[in-house]
């Protein structure tokens, strides 16, 4: 599978992730009420769709709650969840690497979903990899829109070049 196919497969993953188990973006008076059965319903779906192992960050991200949500129902963490729920966790040191033109793409999405471009705060809570891996993979907020200005107009110049 090709990376566009995995980050196209990621999206819609995390699209029934939201309609499953609520969205990040929910305000906090509409808060979903959370149990340990529901996290660990949640942890299984999460795995079902994205695929195990299954990361703390994504899954607390497109689940809607927080790592205080996850501790106070399982003091020993994220591991013991996995453990309940009967998934495998995450070998030591595995992290997701991401493409300059992944990165972009998905900031590219939260810039078309706001229509304009995202502080680093939205950036951080609405992009799928972290405003640190951002911040360091392509530099500040004016760089980062500099480089997605570039980066759309290359992208827009081969898909006209590929219409004709």
């Amino acid at each position: 599978m090709d990376e566009a196919t995995a980050l196209a497969f990621q999206r819609a993953a995390c699209e029934q992730l939201e309609k499953r188990f609520g969205s990040a973006r929910r305000k906090r008076r509409n808060r979903r009420r959370w149990s340990r059965n529901r996290l660990l319903a949640a942890a299984r779906g999460a795995a079902e769709l994205l695929g195990s192992p299954l990361g703390v960050h994504p899954f607390l991200q497109h689940v809607g709650t927080t790592t205080s949500t996850l501790y106070r129902f399982f003091p020993a963490g994220w591991h013991d969840l996995l453990r309940e729920a009967g998934l495998e966790p995450l070998p030591p040191g595995t992290t997701r690497q991401w493409t300059d033109d992944e990165l972009l793409a998905e900031y590219d999405r939260v810039h078309e979903s706001l229509g304009r471009h995202p502080t680093l705060a939205e950036l951080g809570r609405l992009a799928t990899p972290s405003r640190s891996t951002f911040l360091n993979r392509l530099g500040g907020k004016a760089e980062i829109e500099d480089r997605h200005g570039q980066w759309s107009g290359a992208a827009a110049a081969l898909s006209a070049a590929d219409s004709d």
